[in-house]
């Protein structure tokens, strides 16, 4: 990895991590709406759906964060 692709990958990590946000948010909005009641297959599937998208934007933001650390440990010009 050279300095442009770190710096790329960088810029990456912070949309990554705003997306993150983003979908935990929705989750938390969802979540705001619930009461004592059971909930209806509707609100399940909605809460499952989001739950879904909240965990991809969280893994692909953890695995460039990963890929940013080990480069940054290693030195990004020598790490390949």
């Amino acid at each position: 990895m050279n300095a442009k692709e770190f710096e790329r990958l960088l810029a990456q990590c912070g949309v990554a991590l705003e997306r993150y946000v983003e979908e935990a948010n929705r989750t938390c909005k969802l979540l705001s709406k619930c009461g004592p009641e059971a909930l209806t297959l509707e609100q399940r599937s909605a809460i499952q759906a989001q739950r879904s998208a909240e965990n991809a934007a969280h893994e692909r933001y953890q695995n460039i964060r990963s890929r940013l650390l080990d480069a940054a440990i290693i030195g990004y010009e020598t790490s390949q």
